[in-house]
């Protein structure tokens, strides 16, 4: 083939039959099924360059204000998913600093999760005649500080538990357009908090991530 004469295009051969299946494997699932489990045990984990944090209540105009925080070095990025129809579909930011996201409620209920860096995983759920409470997260030295804001015109008992790090359970009462700090233990720098408020069942903020300090930690139980 040359600049002055056109290649030929090569000549295929016309497939074969297709072969027969392969019969040595038959999978047989077992008569007692059951959901796989992690490995147990803890794993090395290098340090991250992410400090990231979500918070967010139903606003004056009955809109679900987000907070999408990161105090790291590095951008880090979130997917946002509207369950209950707040956005046309998923949306994804990428953070350095603080970002608001102001999501519409269409009905009365809303349900929306956060996801993260760093196993990072924030849950919104709530009406709009419900409970008007923040959970604002800071991280402090060797641990975490949330802090209840009660923007509603009524006091709040608020239950913070944690069903996977430390087996933590609070009792706080916010009074009407107070707020309150709960200095919240963590393990290993890993957090997993759970919020509910009592007379209004729909109402639930959960937490989850890890605290970074700048140095290699653990994974996994």
């Amino acid at each position: 083939m040359s600049p002055s004469r056109a290649g030929r295009p090569p000549r295929l051969t016309k497939p074969g039959p297709v072969p027969a299946p392969i019969s040595r494997w038959h999978p047989t699932a077992p008569a007692q099924q059951k959901p796989p489990t992690a490995e147990s045990g803890t794993r090395p984990a290098r340090a991250l360059p992410y400090q990231a944090s979500v918070s967010g209540s139903l606003d004056a105009s009955g809109k679900l204000a987000l907070k999408l925080a990161n105090g790291g070095r590095a951008s880090a990025h979130f997917a946002i998913y509207p369950y209950a129809g707040e956005l046309p579909e998923p949306a994804h930011r990428d953070v350095l600093g603080i970002l608001a996201e102001s999501l519409a409620v269409p009905g009365d209920a809303y349900r929306v999760v956060v996801q993260g860096p760093n196993r990072g995983w924030w849950g919104f759920r709530g009406t709009r005649s419900g409970v008007t409470i923040d959970v604002r997260t800071r991280f402090v030295r060797g641990g975490l500080e949330l802090t209840c804001v009660n923007t509603g015109a009524s006091a709040v008992t608020l239950r913070l538990t944690s069903p996977r790090y430390g087996r933590t359970t609070r009792v706080v009462r916010v009074p009407a357009r107070r707020s309150v700090p709960v200095t919240w233990p963590v393990a290993r720098g890993w957090y997993d908090v759970r919020v509910t408020a009592d007379g209004d069942p729909a109402f639930l903020r959960t937490l989850t991530g890890r605290v970074e300090d700048g140095g290699p930690g653990t994974c996994g139980q």
